[in-house]
């Protein structure tokens, strides 16, 4: 019963800078040496030295403009900042291009880049080496980035704070940081001298990754002459996490019940989930998707202290069924068969939040 007990309840886990202004249109100025002529012949003409004196003026600073060329409009950001804004998106572009060369090319042949795990890059062609590999694990990944603030420390040298947010093609998933830059002009060019990233752990949107499981919601069953599976999921938190109980009945006598608590882990950027059973056994896993199939490795111990592992694999079938199977099952080092693929039913449709039922 411990080593049943320990894999019904894992089975039954499921978590998972360009401005473009335009010059407003004035009217053109009067000749120089224009007479106003007056109603009243009787009343002398106001002195031509002043107005057309200003015309004249206005007409020399217009011919100082090339005729290719329009009158010069101000900008709301220096020519310095315009070109780290440019800088900035030329990376954006290499980098959705997995072009891992021409990212790197954006830092100083000494540049430094330090990851959101803390891990260090020292120079141009460690930092491609290290694009070239995440690009290549991650192809088609977009990149999004905001520059926040940016301070001139020397004329020479910026500091740079903004956020970039990455989203995986594969999974849809997304990581978002906060990040830290510091720039050097050489030669009239900006180049990213270091940069480090921080996970953004202020507004991390755990609610949004959960979406990927918001077909799990609802209660679930399968069932045969002699056995019944069943469980209810649903959010809590605000949706931030996902409760599931579930319960396995033989002969109508309810033989294991249990919790599973999923949640988004923003430092490994994976789901989570967090299993305990009515016997006293527990396990932990994490979860990965290819298309409408989840696998969920897992590790933990029986009741007895026995320490199990294993791969559940979960397969959406549509919006009323899923297939699941437990595969690569150890229990003190004893493998356990490939159970059969079983068919879970929708049996209710999703429920109210309850954590939303609660506040109205």
């Amino acid at each position: 019963m411990r080593k049943f007990a320990f894999l019904s309840a894992t089975l039954l886990s499921v978590t998972g800078v360009c401005l473009g202004l335009a010059a407003d249109d004035a009217a053109p100025p009067k000749p120089a040496g224009t007479q106003v002529q007056s109603k009243d012949a009787t009343k002398p003409a106001p002195k031509p030295e002043e107005k057309p004196a200003k015309a004249a003026k206005t007409t020399e600073a217009a011919d100082k403009v090339p005729a290719n060329q329009e009158p010069d409009v101000p900008s709301k950001y220096t020519a310095d900042e315009t070109a780290i804004r440019a800088a900035n998106e030329s990376l954006i572009k290499a980098y959705c291009a997995d072009d891992a060369k021409a990212v790197a090319e954006h830092f100083t042949p000494d540049g430094e880049y330090v990851n959101d795990r803390g891990s260090v890059f020292h120079g141009r062609e460690a930092i491609q080496d290290s694009l070239t590999e995440f690009l290549g694990d991650h192809p088609g990944c977009q990149l999004e980035s905001d520059l926040n603030e940016i301070r001139f420390v020397s004329p020479t040298v910026a500091i740079v704070e903004g956020t970039t947010t990455v989203t995986h093609k594969e999974d849809d998933s997304v990581t978002r940081c906060n990040f830290t830059a510091v720039y050097n002009k050489n030669d009239d060019k900006w180049q990213i001298a270091s940069v480090r990233d921080q996970l953004d752990v202020v507004h991390p949107k755990h609610e949004d990754q959960l979406e990927q499981l918001s077909w799990l919601i609802g209660d679930w069953i399968d069932e045969d002459d002699d056995s019944v599976v069943s469980f209810s999921c649903h959010p809590v938190n605000n949706g931030k996490f996902l409760v599931r109980d579930f319960s396995l009945k033989v002969q109508g006598q309810e033989v294991l019940s249990g919790t599973q608590r999923i949640g988004w882990d923003p430092l490994s950027g994976k789901l989570r989930a967090w299993i305990f059973d009515s016997e006293g056994g527990f396990s932990e896993g994490t979860w990965q998707r290819e298309g409408d199939t989840w696998t969920l490795k897992s590790a933990g111990v029986t009741a007895e202290g026995e320490v199990a592992s294993g791969t559940s694999v979960y397969k959406l079938v549509n919006d009323h069924s899923m297939t699941w199977q437990a595969t690569d099952y150890q229990i003190d080092g004893v493998a356990v068969p490939d159970s059969p693929e079983f068919t879970l039913v929708h049996t209710s449709p999703h429920p109210i939040d309850h954590d939303e039922k609660a506040a109205k």
